[in-house]
């Protein structure tokens, strides 16, 4: 919410202007290093609860020192909402990522996956697609600025791991099975997830699907103009599961 005022960035603008007069003994900076521990703990904490799988896989003591030192790096009026799309660019510009990732190659897909999975379910609501404008779009061409957009809350994964499998599995060591995770390597494959009106969904996507959504995040041009032809079937396929909304001038 870009419209609250964080205290942290409004007093390294402007100083003490515009603060209330604290109860009486309790100077200002005292309670801005207060607020700004309390909000270094929140930052940490909302890494942890984002990334619970890898949480379990990699050790209490390993994530929290992750999470503590990519929270270190940030802003403190970073968003709680979004601090986890930071965490793994984060982490592969650290010289220690190399050894980490050798010791555990899924990961990167891993936590793509779970912040992934966090942003779809916190992602606002997007507004719908008008169809008749999307018709008319293709029957003119697709020479204009096409009517749609991608969800933003829409998140692909590739890997040669099955993460999905992966995921599933850890979930359940969480919550006290006493099986063996199975971490096998196979074929490179793709993962969507994304937000619906009944909460997140993903799936394993098709090649064709893949390259659908590959076509629209080229920059735009007229459909036959594109390497892949985006046909009118996959994108009702799209327009069906959501991964397509309003755009801004819709």
């Amino acid at each position: 919410m870009s419209w609250v005022r964080d205290p942290l960035e409004y007093h390294r603008l402007h100083g003490e202007q515009g603060f209330q007069p604290l109860a009486d003994g309790i100077r200002l900076d005292e309670a801005l290093e207060v607020y700004r521990q309390n909000r270094a703990g929140a930052l940490v904490q909302a890494l942890l609860s984002t990334f619970g799988v890898c949480r379990y896989l990699l050790g209490e003591e390993l994530m929290l020192t992750i999470c503590r030192n990519c929270a270190g790096s940030l802003p403190q009026s970073q968003s709680l909402e979004r601090v986890g799309a930071e965490l793994l660019p984060w982490l592969r510009g650290q010289p220690q990522s190399a050894a980490l990732f050798a010791d555990y190659p899924f990961l990167p897909a891993l936590l793509q996956w779970e912040w992934g999975w966090h942003g779809a379910y916190y992602a606002y609501d997007s507004p719908p697609l008008n169809l008749s404008r999307c018709q008319r779009w293709l029957l003119e061409g697709g020479s204009s600025r096409p009517p749609w957009r991608l969800n933003s809350g829409l998140t692909l994964v590739a890997s040669s791991y099955c993460i999905e499998a992966l995921w599933l599995g850890g979930q359940r060591l969480i919550q006290g099975s006493d099986e063996e995770l199975q971490v096998d390597q196979g074929a490179m494959a793709c993962w969507a997830i994304w937000p619906t009106a009944a909460g997140v969904e993903y799936r394993q996507l098709t090649a064709a699907e893949l390259a659908s959504l590959q076509t629209l995040r080229l920059p735009l041009r007229g459909i036959s103009d594109r390497p892949v032809r985006l046909k009118p079937e996959h994108l009702a396929e799209m327009i069906q599961r959501q991964w397509l909304v309003a755009g801004d001038a819709s």
